[in-house]
């Protein structure tokens, strides 16, 4: 169900740009005009909008993943094969813990009302699991990249509403106490962290001069975050 709503949702942000530009005046000849016009030339601005402005944002963001993650470990193939069995049946996840995520994303206008960008993530996450007496703990430090497509429904001079998509990739380094067992679990754990990425986000953005503040809320498939905030510069 949750894919299903996510998928509505990015097929529906790029349909509400083109109907959106669908308003604008009508060229010379008679033609609508095509939704929006690509900027040519780093750096050059319109009049209005965002074409040619570079906006870059860093921030934290609040995601519930280290719980997905837990969710993870009982159905995991590594689980079911060698530690539910024998001594080691019984063995559950007891704890977790997550940093928030830090949050970068460089973003420029490539026309009066439309951003492309990219987008940064660091995140600590660490799960303790095991019997009674000798507990075990995985620390994973995920490191995501993403690319951003946003349409910007206002864009006044100190104030930004936009909606778009975030997808990409993450990698996940995974540190744990049971190597001392077992040299290559890290390796063979199938339970770790989701590797790809998609999120639909609503963002708004209000600067005092070339500084500014910025929030967000995100639906997302693998947890990438639900709420963000931090600084957002624009040049």
């Amino acid at each position: 169900m949750r894919k299903a709503i996510l998928f509505l949702i990015v097929c529906m942000v790029p349909a509400a740009m083109i109907f959106a530009g669908n308003d604008d005046k009508t060229s010379n000849d008679g033609n609508s005009s095509i939704p929006f016009v690509l900027k040519k030339g780093r750096g050059r601005r319109s009049h209005s909008g965002i074409g040619g402005m570079h906006m870059i944002t860093i921030g934290v963001a609040f995601d519930g993943a280290a719980a997905k993650l837990a969710n993870n470990y009982p159905a995991s193939r590594f689980w079911i094969d060698s530690l539910r069995t024998g001594h080691n049946a019984g063995y559950s996840v007891s704890q977790v813990t997550q940093t928030p995520m830090v949050n970068l994303m460089m973003d420029f206008g490539i026309a009066d009302q439309v951003s492309m960008g990219f987008a940064f993530g660091y995140q600590s996450m660490a799960v303790t699991w095991g019997g009674t007496y000798v507990p075990e703990q995985d620390v994973y430090t995920r490191i995501g990249a993403a690319l951003r497509f946003d349409y910007h429904f206002i864009t006044e001079e100190n104030m930004l509403l936009y909606a778009g998509i975030r997808a990409g990739y993450n990698y996940s380094i995974m540190t744990s106490t049971f190597t001392r067992w077992d040299a290559n679990y890290p390796k063979n754990f199938d339970g770790g962290p989701s590797k790809l990425a998609a999120q639909a986000h609503l963002g708004f953005s209000y600067y005092f001069g070339v500084v500014g503040a910025n929030v967000e809320a995100a639906y997302s498939y693998d947890d990438t975050y639900y709420a963000a905030a931090g600084l957002s510069f624009k040049f």
